[in-house]
């Protein structure tokens, strides 16, 4: 038989993987239990304790109805279309220019959406809520226009 030799690094790598993945799936058990609870019940118990009832979906018919989750579903649809065609059109039309044609300022131009790429897209969510804001798609009372 093959013996298992278990050495202090090996030991100290299982046991820092072992809190790193609760430190990611605890929040997440907690948000479904309290998703599954009632309102007494989540006031009343851990967040950790389990759910009385397992199908208690009216949290998240709530969420649908009162917090319009169709209409947000639509305009995430609607961004993302319009982001797809525009960033690929654009970007194959400077693609193909930047690969054809080779001017003053091209290796520029090239460094410059090259460095576009590495901003995370959550810094640009300001500069999407003014475009869907000018757009009429949002009004401050929740309505759509």
């Amino acid at each position: 038989m093959h013996s298992v030799k278990y050495t202090t690094a090996s030991i100290f790598k299982y046991l820092t993987l072992i809190l790193g993945a609760l430190a990611a799936l605890i929040p997440i058990v907690v948000v479904f239990f309290a998703s599954l609870k009632t309102g007494p019940e989540y006031a009343s118990t851990g967040p950790l304790t389990l759910p009385e009832n397992w199908l208690n979906f009216s949290n998240y018919t709530k969420a649908f109805v009162d917090g319009k989750m169709l209409l947000g579903f639509k305009n995430t649809v609607i961004i993302v279309v319009i982001s797809i065609l525009g960033a690929t059109l654009t970007g194959s039309m400077m693609a193909y220019i930047l690969s054809r044609f080779k001017f003053k300022g091209s290796k520029v131009l090239i460094s410059m959406f090259l460095i576009a790429t590495l901003i995370p897209g959550v810094t640009t969510q300001v500069a999407t809520f003014q475009i869907i804001n000018h757009l009429g798609l949002f009004k401050p009372d929740g309505h759509p226009s």
